[in-house]
C-alpha cells in the first residue's frame, strides 16, 4: 500500500481477465502488458479493495510490481 509502504503478499498469480477474477485495477492496468512485459502499477483505492478494505485497509492504494509470464 502507498499508505504504510509494506509488502503485503507476493507471489505468481494466473487467473483470467474479467470481472469478478481481481481487483479492476489488474484487469485495467494488466491488459496493457505483452507477454514478457515488465512495469509497475499504480493502483488507486477505488480500483483496488475499495470500501471493503482488503490487506491493506479500506480505499488504500496499491503498487504492483508487475512480469507478465505468459498469456494464454
Amino acid at each position: 500500500s502507498l499508505v504504510g509502504d509494506k509488502p503485503f503478499d507476493a507471489g505468481v498469480y494466473v487467473f483470467q481477465l474479467g470481472p469478478g477474477n481481481a481487483i479492476q485495477g489488474w484487469h485495467d492496468g494488466l491488459a496493457l502488458f505483452n507477454k514478457g512485459g515488465k512495469g509497475v502499477l499504480y493502483v488507486p483505492g477505488t480500483l483496488a479493495y475499495g470500501a471493503s478494505g482488503g490487506p491493506a485497509g479500506p480505499y488504500a492504494a496499491l503498487i504492483f510490481d508487475v512480469e507478465v509470464l505468459d498469456i494464454k
